[in-house]
């Protein structure tokens, strides 16, 4: 008996989890924050790009 829930709850839990990883607007919230990161990771490494140039410069 005890089985037969657990195995109930994961396939439950599985079935929301799969719906809500297609479900549109999550999707679209996902995209946006995949975007962000993107934009923060591009401006973090041009900031230290520009800063090891100007180490370089200092030091020489």
């Amino acid at each position: 008996m005890r089985n037969t829930i657990i195995i109930i709850g994961v396939v439950a839990l599985g079935a929301y989890a799969l719906g809500r990883w297609n479900d549109p607007e999550v999707r679209k919230e996902r995209e946006r924050q995949a975007k962000q990161l993107a934009k923060k990771y591009k401006r973090t490494t041009k900031d230290l790009e520009k800063k090891s140039k100007q180490l370089k410069k200092k030091l020489s």
